[in-house]
């Protein structure tokens, strides 16, 4: 059986984007697949709570956090 593997995309900022102005669509996972490591009540919290913590200082703003079983979707500003 052939074991597909994700294709690595470049990561860099392009010199003609103003990363103070710059959207991103970020997916973060769990080094294990498959498993529910994340979609439970106090797990799921702690990362939202982050996410506000952040917000309220000006870090980073999350316009969209989607907390999956095994990993997490963010839209950041």
């Amino acid at each position: 059986m052939r074991i597909l593997t994700r294709k690595r995309l470049p990561h860099e900022i392009p010199l003609w984007l103003d990363s103070s102005e710059a959207c991103y669509f970020i997916t973060i996972c769990c080094a294990r697949r498959g498993v529910n490591q994340l979609a439970h009540d106090q797990i799921a919290s702690e990362l939202i709570e982050t996410i506000k913590y952040r917000n309220a200082r000006g870090i980073w703003y999350v316009r969209l956090a989607v907390v999956m079983p095994d990993h997490a979707h963010l839209v950041v500003w």
